[in-house]
């Protein structure tokens, strides 16, 4: 990745207090997606650490996965696939296959794909802004 896009991801993300009743500081990742520079570079300088891995699939998990996976698998020419967190409002109302996952506070979840969208031969590469 490019010390120019390295340091503008850096001065694009902020730490955020929600207030007084919190302990716990909030990560704020929009002047990313509000960056046309950070837009347009990021999904090519993550590409380039896995693109020998050939992947066919990118999974990214909901909701901010959703932003930077697709840019992600656009510079491999790879499919992108989303990973839903168990427990969501939205039903999804077709089989899918779940498995648990760590996330970066060390607390377990669960995420899903539906199953039509993987098949067994895809190089699957995981995808996320806090992975």
């Amino acid at each position: 990745m490019a010390a120019d896009l390295r340091d503008r991801l850096r001065a694009a993300f902020r730490w955020t207090d929600p207030g007084p009743s919190n302990d716990f500081v909030v990560s704020d990742r929009s002047g990313w997606w509000r960056d046309p520079l950070i837009l347009s570079g990021v999904g090519d300088a993550l590409a380039d650490l896995f693109r020998d891995a050939r992947p066919t699939i990118v999974v990214s998990p909901e909701v901010t996965g959703f932003l930077i996976g697709p840019l992600v698998a656009r510079a491999l020419g790879a499919g992108f696939v989303e990973a839903y967190r168990a427990g969501a409002r939205r039903a999804i109302a077709e089989p899918m296959t779940w498995t648990e996952v760590v996330d970066h506070r060390g607390e377990r979840q669960h995420l899903g794909v539906r199953d039509q969208l993987l098949d067994p031969a895809d190089r699957a590469l995981v995808v996320d802004d806090w992975a």
